[in-house]
């Protein structure tokens, strides 16, 4: 899917044949959508205020994003430091995991148990859609760093 094209003002909708369209769904789910019906308010006086400038939109939206992407990177890493802290104990435990694609000696390799996609060197045999079994070569948990090698 394309991204999504923030504007301050209606696009051009191709598919719907419409010159100009935007889309706005429940204000609870992003503040953006807030901001869109504080907009649609103030434009129809129910809230008895101005509607915003667009140096004012852009700003806030801006912040927003800004916000967001900031959120997204601490729940990434809090995720990585706290698996990492969980596979410390396990050292010796055993995976099984689903090889995704192979490049030369390389594959990437989902790990169902711990919803864990991860990149690690293959032997020789292990095709797409097969199973392995892996192993925890090492954990470095200030850097939420765990790697994984094929278990004998």
């Amino acid at each position: 899917m394309r991204s999504r094209n923030v504007s301050s003002k209606p696009a051009i909708h191709w598919g719907l044949g419409l010159d100009e369209y935007a889309q706005v769904t429940s204000p609870l789910r992003r503040y953006m959508d807030l901001l869109c019906h504080q907009q649609i308010r103030a434009w129809l006086n129910l809230d008895r205020g101005e509607p915003l400038g667009e140096e004012e939109i852009l700003l806030r939206v801006s912040a927003a994003e800004a916000a967001a992407s900031a959120a997204a990177r601490a729940e990434r890493s809090s995720r990585s430091h706290w698996l990492a802290v969980y596979l410390s104990d396990k050292i010796h435990s055993l995976w099984d995991g689903v090889v995704l694609d192979r490049k030369g000696s390389k594959g990437t390799v989902l790990i169902p148990a711990l919803g864990l996609e991860t990149q690690l060197s293959l032997s020789g045999n292990e095709e797409p859609n097969g199973e392995i079994r892996l192993g925890v070569s090492s954990v470095r948990i200030p850097e939420g760093e765990v790697s994984f090698v094929l278990a004998d």
